[in-house]
C-alpha cells in the first residue's frame, strides 16, 4: 500500500524510526514463541515415553524394544539441545 495517510500521533516513533521501536518487541515475541515450542516438544517427549511403557507388542511394552529406546533418547537429546540454546 502507497500513499496512505498516517497522522503524527499514530507513528510508533519518530517518522522513518519504527523498525528501531519494533524490533525488540519482534525479538521478545520470537523467544517467547521459541520457549513454548520447548515446552511443547517435552510434552511429546513425556506422551511418547508414557505411551511406550503401555503399548504392549509380542507381550511386551514397546519401550522394551531398542529401536524405540533410541527414537526416545533422540527426541530427548533434541529437546535438551532445544532447552539449552533457548
Amino acid at each position: 500500500m502507497h500513499d496512505v495517510p498516517v497522522r503524527e500521533d499514530m507513528l510508533l516513533g519518530p517518522a522513518g524510526k519504527g523498525w528501531e521501536c519494533l524490533a525488540p518487541v519482534l525479538q521478545r515475541g520470537a523467544l517467547a514463541r521459541c520457549a513454548e515450542m520447548v515446552g511443547c516438544a517435552q510434552r511429546i517427549l513425556d506422551m511418547c515415553v508414557d505411551y511406550a511403557k503401555v503399548r504392549e507388542q509380542s507381550g511386551r511394552p514397546i519401550g522394551a524394544f531398542q529401536a524405540i529406546q533410541h527414537h526416545c533418547a533422540d527426541l530427548l537429546r533434541n529437546v535438551e539441545g532445544s532447552r539449552y540454546i533457548l
